[in-house]
């Protein structure tokens, strides 16, 4: 009989940060001429007003990805963010003043990918001279709660890496609009240390919102990790400081909103519409301290007519500076006047560090990455949990549609192991291809409507499809690269390895269907994707109790086979509890011990089947991880931890007892 082989991995969460493409160290803006800027922001008692037209694109969340970027299925909800780009680059052209901020570079390398060349060339263009700039720069806009922080340094590599391949981009600004609460992690490792100057928050606590109004304190400095040197970072909230990341109210200018645009109106009306927006502006200077303002005009999905939008921005910032000088210290009294120009996060960080940087100078204060300490609040804890008003706390998503959460880390753990069996047991060369299908889907999972568990089922459906097609391409690559790495040129019948994903439910083809045999053998490869040497119980899904043979090979020369260390194993019958369609009877569990880092070992099954169950002693060492189960032919068994038993009858629980 010919042998049939079995191939998975034990891929635990890599702790260690070698294979991340390298982001900025030290974040510099992305033009140093002085002509990038509208105004000399060293002029402190002129109220700078930032007009940051934007969009947040979710990724997945009412629809699926791709649903949102060609704007289908638009009865659940109209979005097409490739209408969106189209629009924005066609407008950008229109007038070199005008500037947007563009985010989710997931839907923007679908875009780009399908522009002809001089589109490209028009985009490098508006990139280069500031009017189109990138926050964040992620794939996504990753959650802060439910994420794993290696999902989240893998997802805005992904990002940031198309963005200096395009575009000699970095980023120099987070951008967490949307997020249900922050995380320290988000502030130290994703911001301060990935080479961001700032962050923008959208969401934080409606009774620490009103605090912060009191103490005029929604913008300030974030000192969030205890252990990390230099690692502050200025922060800030969006939307006006109201709490989200849209335009002030009434003063939405999309065509999906219902506030009227400014051109064709009356000369009166107009001008009542301008001031009633420097009032609002004016409210806005009274919950934070300084010179300078950021206005955020944009939000879910709009900007789809690009042109509608920039129209009225365009006659807004015109108005604004044409105010007389008395109308305006009648709004604004502390200022002795008022300017209002487009800008992005970028600039209006660097207006920031300029007046704080001289505010310093003033009080002689000590400073804290580019900010005055002396002049802005410090936080040094997180913004969890959040809640938008009394008992409305969003905390369920901790721990919402637990099986795609599930998913998501078995992908993240997976790519890994496949980026490191590609570095060391391949050619270099291949594998890229499926390794990126696999990225990308889990890049996608990190956004802040996937992993958490938040968004419509059919698109769960489609995060856990996007997931599995990764890990499907990139298996058959690592058992094609495991498998020649280990036997060379062996024969054909060596490269039949498969891996084995649900074997936590006792399901794995290859090994059920040979085990059925009389007698028989396979071949295991387990690959230890740490660091550092590991020790476990590997179990896997056999169809027959048998007398199973089960060796390690341990290297050495000669033909295979010659090398062989027995291994302690044990049967365990599976009872099968939840009705798993096709589980395996039987699990057989082999302890591993001292596996190699960063390595590959294969093990060899042999068997020969018996007659009748039968329960045999478990060897000392694996009893340690398991827990001894007695069962007769009615089902009924007893449990034992410690002194704790738990009665079984029936497959259900009838009584817990502690023998103590």
């Amino acid at each position: 009989m010919d042998p049939l082989f079995l191939c998975f991995w034990i891929s635990f969460f890599l702790l260690s940060e070698t294979l991340l493409l390298p982001l900025s160290s030290a974040a510099q803006f992305q033009n140093d001429d002085c002509d990038y800027y509208d105004s000399d922001p060293s002029e402190q008692d002129i109220l700078n007003i930032h007009i940051v037209p934007h969009t947040h694109d979710d990724v997945g969340w009412l629809k699926t990805v791709e649903q949102y970027y060609y704007g289908q299925n638009n009865t659940i909800r109209h979005a097409c963010v490739s209408c969106i780009l189209d629009s924005v680059i066609y407008a950008l052209q229109r007038n070199p003043k005008r500037k947007f901020t563009y985010v989710e570079i997931a839907f923007f390398s679908m875009w780009w990918d399908e522009q002809p060349e001089d589109i490209k060339e028009v985009t490098r263009h508006l990139v280069q001279n500031g009017q189109l700039s990138f926050a964040n720069g992620g794939w996504c806009m990753h959650d802060e709660a439910t994420t794993h922080f290696m999902g989240m340094m893998d997802q805005t590599t992904l990002g940031h890496d198309f963005l200096k391949r395009e575009f000699d981009y970095i980023p120099t600004v987070g951008w967490q609009l949307d997020p249900f609460g922050h995380s320290s992690t988000q502030a130290s490792l994703l911001t301060s240390e990935v080479g961001f100057n700032a962050i923008y928050l959208g969401r934080i606590d409606y009774q620490d919102l009103q605090n912060r109004y009191n103490r005029r304190s929604c913008e300030g400095i974030w000192d969030s990790s205890p252990n990390l040197r230099n690692n502050a970072v200025f922060w800030g909230l969006t939307g006006s400081f109201n709490g989200n990341y849209g335009a002030p109210e009434g003063f939405c200018f999309d065509v999906l909103c219902n506030d009227d645009p400014l051109f064709g109106m009356k000369e009166h009306d107009l001008r009542q519409r301008v001031l009633d927006f420097l009032k609002s502006v004016e409210q806005q200077t009274q919950r934070t301290r300084g010179n300078n303002v950021m206005l955020t005009m944009g939000s879910d999905f709009q900007f789809e007519n690009a042109m509608y939008n920039f129209k009225s921005l365009d006659l807004l910032i015109e108005q604004i500076n044409s105010v007389d000088e008395e109308t305006m210290l009648e709004i604004f009294p502390n200022f002795k006047g008022v300017r209002a120009f487009y800008s992005n996060p970028e600039i209006y960080t660097y207006y920031r560090s300029i007046e704080y940087t001289l505010d310093k100078e003033k009080k002689d204060s000590d400073a804290i990455a580019l900010f005055s300490k002396g002049s802005l609040d410090v936080k040094y804890d997180d913004f969890f949990p959040y809640s938008d008003c009394a008992h409305c706390f969003w905390t369920g998503y901790f721990t919402s549609r637990p099986a795609l959460k599930r998913l998501e880390r078995v992908g993240s753990s997976f790519l890994h192991a496949v980026r490191q069996v590609q570095t060391f047991y391949s050619d270099g060369k291949s594998g890229f291809k499926e390794i990126d299908l696999l990225e990308k889907g889990v890049a996608i999972a990190q956004h802040h409507d996937a992993v958490s568990g938040t968004s419509k089922q059919h698109v769960a459906y489609d995060y856990a499809k996007k997931i599995q097609e990764g890990i499907n391409g990139a298996s058959s690559f690592m058992a094609s690269a495991l498998t020649a790495a280990v036997f060379g040129d062996a024969d054909a019948e060596f490269y039949n390895f498969q891996y084995c994903q649900l074997r936590n439910e006792s399901l794995c083809e290859i090994s059920q269907d040979e085990s059925q045999n009389t007698d028989g053998s396979f071949y295991l490869i387990v690959y230890n994707a740490l660091g550092q040497k590991r020790s476990d119980i590997v179990s896997i899904p056999v169809s027959t109790n048998a007398t199973y043979l089960v060796q390690r090979y341990t290297g050495g020369t000669g033909e295979l086979g010659e090398t062989w260390v027995n291994l302690q194993s044990a049967v365990a019958p599976n009872f099968n509890y939840a009705k798993i369609q096709d589980a395996a009877p039987f699990n057989l569990l082999i302890e591993m011990n001292d596996l190699k880092p960063v390595s590959p070992t294969v093990v060899q099954i042999s068997w020969q089947k018996t007659n009748l169950f039968q329960y045999q002693p478990i060897a000392t060492n694996v009893k340690r991880y398991l827990r001894p189960m007695y069962y007769n032919r009615n089902d009924d068994f007893v449990a034992r931890q410690g002194s704790t038993e738990v009665h079984f009858v029936g497959g259900q629980i009838s009584k817990v007892s502690n023998k103590n």
